[in-house]
């Protein structure tokens, strides 16, 4: 993760919320700001050995494919639901990697 970036906006999301990434991708993954996409995937990642042999838990998970045609310089973005953390104390947000 090179960047978070926090906007203000209409939270939906309700606590606590957890994406495994079993069902669908659940996270925004079509923004025009970006380079390339992520990818959810099962098993190993296309480029030999750069990346899981699987998901941490369950079977999916989501990747960038980092090796050639996607260049160092270029970028992935993976936009969350809108999270309302007012009434949160100690909000935590965690990835496998």
């Amino acid at each position: 993760i090179d960047s978070i970036s926090i906007y203000s906006g209409t939270c939906e999301a309700t606590f606590p919320y957890i994406n495994d990434f079993e069902n669908v991708l659940g996270w925004g993954n079509t923004g025009t700001d970006d380079d390339f996409d992520w990818t959810r995937t099962s098993g190993p990642t296309p480029s030999n050995g750069t990346g899981p042999s699987g998901a941490s838990q369950g079977l999916y998970y989501v990747h960038m494919e980092a090796s050639a045609p996607n260049n160092p310089n270029q970028t992935a973005i993976l936009e969350s639901p809108c999270f309302d953390l007012v009434n949160v104390s100690s909000p935590v947000i965690s990835f496998d990697y």
